[in-house]
């Protein structure tokens, strides 16, 4: 429905009833429903009115121009990462640990080498990794900093961190796109690099 790319066309119901009773049933269950909300009837939307179908549909467009396109991209960015990566499509959910301050407004879930951080916050947040972080696989933004078995993250900021193995003195690689070219807006990109 667009959300890969934050696309504003609203997602409004709509039918294709044939039905005449069935059709003023539906558009009229829809304007009560919607005035226990406290809706005026006039602003619900009919749903058999083709209008209303034509609102919802997708602006394909949208997706290849900013501010839709840097969303895109991030989304993309982030399914390939997904795929890349076993951790983050592990079913078991006795392998993942999750610790948060909700006065902070932080979250920093464990899965494997992997940290998956998120500062809703106003503030900087500097987090432990609980092992030596080795890279930024993804970031939703620029600032995003690991030192030693910390990291620092800006405000509203989201990140997946690589961490070494335990009991290994060997640094992993960044995953970059072919050519070695770093992704969007300095976020280093989750593709695999066409070397490996």
């Amino acid at each position: 429905m667009g959300e890969e790319w934050g696309a504003d066309t609203p997602w409004q119901y709509f039918t294709d009833h044939i039905d005449p009773w069935l059709a003023q049933t539906v558009a009229e269950g829809r304007r009560k429903e919607f005035a226990a909300h406290g809706w005026d009837a006039a602003d619900v939307p009919d749903p058999q009115d083709e209008a209303t179908f034509l609102r919802s549909k997708l602006d394909w467009e949208q997706r290849h121009h900013e501010p839709y396109l840097g969303l895109h991209a991030w989304y993309r960015e982030l399914i390939a990462l997904r795929r890349a990566r076993p951790e983050l499509t592990d079913p078991r959910l006795d392998r993942v640990q999750a610790d948060f301050d909700e006065d902070a407004r932080w979250l920093l879930v464990r899965r494997g080498r992997l940290r998956i951080a998120a500062n809703l916050g106003g503030q900087a947040v500097r987090l432990p990794l609980g092992q030596r972080g080795t890279g930024v696989l993804a970031a939703s933004s620029p600032g995003v900093a690991i030192k030693q078995d910390t990291v620092t993250m800006p405000p509203a900021t989201f990140a997946v961190i690589e961490t070494r193995a335990a009991g290994s003195g060997v640094m992993s690689r960044r995953l970059t796109r072919p050519g070695g070219r770093r992704g969007r807006r300095g976020r280093p990109s989750c593709a695999p690099s066409a070397s490996g």
